[in-house]
């Protein structure tokens, strides 16, 4: 029982004068008394629940909704020892928290620093456009180009520009080679005709979507699994399997509505048969039949004067649903 005592009168002398060599005030000796009520909590001499330094320490960062948490307590004349107790927070932090408020009137946490930054944010904006005008650049050349803008900047390697990109989620991936007419002036005023007309008269009509594709039977999987240091082999065949193209047509009304499976490649004689076919199928009704404008639908329009075709658009596949 003694020996608990003169502990705690200690504390209390190590604080009064910690706090007298600092300069900084306390509020009418609240913090001491807090101090004060905590320790002899803490004691098993007044309490039976475990002490803090029996209790295994928590290493972590005190959120800034914790660090809120104390200060509440602090300002409405609470224990806020007690507070920090329970939200896992040590004495001496919530003490130090609270010293900082009292000082600074700060409840966030100052500033640690961190790691400095060898491309700042103007640098990088520079960099993320020059890849949207030129997505072909290489690491050596945004350097160089960058270099060249901001002389004054400090310089960085090729290596950190690719971090710095990974961190902007661009990554190096295969190139695909697009039409350079695909969005040209010419082709988007012919994709708003073609909407208007879809509009206006397209959607009151029954519409056929035709179309063709290709593909091969003599499928495979690229990946395989097998043990650290080994390689993943295949059984094939000793030579590639024919290639196979697939005319389907499909309406709103029923889906597919005909289809023919031609192995090798397709002629406009194969497609002027496949439309004759259609046409019977079709009958009477009065349908429109909505194509691409593929080489072999060239002239097909003259070959079947008495059917209805309308011709997407060029570069537009997105506007044929089939």
């Amino acid at each position: 029982m003694f020996w608990c005592f003169s502990l705690i009168e200690r504390l209390v002398d190590l604080i009064r004068t910690f706090e007298a060599s600092n300069g900084s005030p306390s509020r009418d000796g609240v913090l001491h008394t807090q101090y004060f009520h905590y320790v002899c909590a803490a004691s098993p001499v007044y309490s039976s629940s475990p002490s803090p330094s029996s209790m295994p320490r928590r290493h972590r960062i005190t959120s800034a909704t914790d660090r809120e948490r104390i200060i509440e307590a602090y300002r409405a004349e609470q224990d806020f020892l007690v507070v920090a107790a329970a939200l896992g927070v040590q004495l001496t932090t919530a003490y130090s928290i609270v010293r900082v408020y009292q000082r600074e009137n700060r409840v966030e946490a100052a500033h640690a620093g961190g790691r400095h930054k060898i491309i700042d944010n103007e640098t990088l904006d520079l960099i993320v456009m020059l890849l949207e005008a030129n997505p072909m650049m290489t690491l050596r050349e945004i350097k160089e180009e960058v270099m060249d803008i901001f002389p004054t900047k400090p310089h960085f390697s090729e290596v950190s520009l690719s971090r710095y990109l990974e961190g902007e989620l661009i990554s190096l991936k295969m190139s695909r080679d697009s039409p350079a007419e695909r969005n040209s002036p010419a082709v988007k005023e012919a994709r708003h005709a073609y909407a208007t007309w879809m509009l206006a008269a397209g959607l009151q009509q029954q519409l056929v979507y035709i179309d063709e594709t290709g593909f091969n039977l003599w499928t495979k999987r690229t990946y395989g699994r097998a043990r650290r240091g080994e390689r993943v082999h295949r059984a094939v065949g000793g030579q590639r399997g024919r290639n196979t193209t697939v005319i389907a047509a499909i309406a709103e009304h029923c889906g597919i509505l005909y289809h023919e499976i031609h192995y090798g490649s397709v002629t406009k004689e194969v497609f002027s048969d496949f439309i004759a076919s259609l046409a019977a199928i079709i009958g009477d009704a009065r349908s429109i039949l909505v194509l691409d404008n593929a080489p072999i639908h060239n002239g097909i329009a003259a070959v079947y004067p008495e059917l209805n075709f309308k011709f997407l658009p060029p570069y537009s596949p997105c506007l044929n649903p089939i």
